[in-house]
């Protein structure tokens, strides 16, 4: 990497700091994440299973071995982990799950376990429709919601044994006053692990509470017999499903992620009260941003959010904004869209006298001047300084080189940064 970057600054002591390597958090970057009686997760490098994580402990998530950063979220679904169910015909659900109709079915609980490191329980569906509809499962009972709240349901689901013979689509179904949705999707028997669906819906109409339900269409008189395994399922306040947020084993519960806090002090960094720096990002936003939540990517501030250089993804969509905070007061310049779900990269060079330029993916910088030329302290990575307008987002490599980039070289590095 220090090659490349002697290559494309010009520039022959340019050492670069790399701060995220291949997703891996490096010192003195760290990362705070509080959790009571939680667990977060993150998928691992193969694709398909998931791990749990304890508060304070970073996230490398998928197959691109990521550094997974996320803002706050409650699942309100008390039993993601499928707990209390009982084998049997009919069996017993799992606490809190109930039916909400059968039309006539027959049903058992078939099977609990663990695949793909998700609790899972099996329900089987059987015999023939006394009239054409859905089958329905509750996942808990209705929670509080309020006009104009953005919620996203979301499950793990596949065939477990049986088939699909005269079955029709499963749909994530999510209800809040006059705010309705209905995804559909077929289920397959894949690894659990991958068949994450999800449904938003926002609440109107005087909305006072939100239900979710997993349906399966079936035809009157056409006999069915198929199982399905459930897992992971979650009820959370946001534009897209977040990943998996889990109470701990044996205690089934409403239960809270925290932010994740990426930081370090820029005296950590070598780094001086100016912020004189060239930062260069690659990840990946798997969601552009939702209305009236900005995604942070990358701040330097003073401790607080009032003097302070930011790139951020703008709420209600995918553009890339430069800005600068000077005594609360703000300008910006925007460096184009990224393209939620694809790798993008960012170089970002503040000259330590009160101007800072942007590079998207190797494009011509833009730049915003009088900014602050003192009293920076801390960089961040996902959040601001409030830990709000959090990125919900992976980041493959963070590279830190202890001067500013000119504009004439800005573009090449950035275009340069490993992927």
């Amino acid at each position: 990497m220090t090659a490349a970057i002697h290559a494309v600054t010009g520039i022959s002591n340019a050492t670069g700091r790399p701060l995220v390597l291949a997703g891996v958090l490096q010192s003195p970057l760290t990362l705070q994440r509080a959790q009571v009686a939680t667990l977060a997760t993150a998928q691992a490098s193969n694709g398909t299973n998931w791990a749990e994580f304890g508060g304070n402990q970073a996230r490398t998530h998928g197959s691109a071995s990521r550094l997974l950063v996320e803002g706050q979220r409650s699942n309100l679904l008390r039993n993601p982990r499928c707990e209390g169910a009982v084998i049997g015909t009919p069996g017993t659900l799992p606490t809190f799950w109930s039916f909400a109709g059968t039309l006539g079915l027959s049903t058992a609980v078939t099977g609990t376990g663990v695949e793909d490191g998700l609790a899972y329980v099996d329900i089987r569906f059987f015999g023939t429709p006394t009239s054409t509809g859905t089958v329905q499962v509750n996942h808990d009972v209705a929670s509080p919601a309020s006009d104009g709240q953005v919620w996203t349901y979301s499950l793990f689901s596949r065939v477990s044994a049986g088939s699909l013979a005269n079955v029709g689509n499963a749909t994530l179904a999510a209800t809040a006053g006059t705010g309705t949705t209905n995804a559909t999707y077929t289920l397959a028997s894949a690894a659990l692990g991958t068949t994450r669906r999800s449904s938003t819906v926002t609440a109107a109409g005087g909305a006072s509470s939100i239900i979710v339900r997993w349906r399966l269409a079936v035809t009157s008189g056409q006999p069915v017999d198929v199982s399905v395994r459930f897992a992971g399922v979650q009820l959370e306040q946001g534009p897209a499903a977040s990943t998996p947020i889990l109470p701990l084993a044996g205690s089934p519960a409403s239960a809270t992620r925290g932010t994740d806090l990426v930081s370090a002090t820029l005296s950590a960094l070598g780094i001086a009260g100016n912020g004189r720096a060239t930062l260069g990002w690659c990840g990946v936003i798997p969601h552009a941003a939702g209305a009236g939540a900005s995604q942070t990517l990358l701040q330097i501030d003073g401790g607080d959010d009032n003097n302070r250089y930011t790139v951020l993804n703008v709420a209600g969509g995918s553009v890339i904004r430069l800005q600068r905070g000077l005594a609360g007061a703000t300008a910006q310049s925007d460096a184009g869209s990224m393209t939620a779900g694809t790798l993008f990269r960012l170089g970002l060079s503040i000259d330590g006298a009160g101007r800072a330029a942007l590079s998207l993916n190797g494009g011509a910088p833009i730049a915003v001047t009088g900014g602050a030329v003192s009293g920076l302290a801390a960089l961040r990575l996902g959040t601001t300084a409030a830990g709000l307008a959090a990125m919900f987002g992976e980041t493959r490599h963070l590279q830190l080189l202890p001067f500013s980039i000119p504009d004439a070289r800005l573009g090449a590095f950035t275009a340069a940064l490993p992927g």
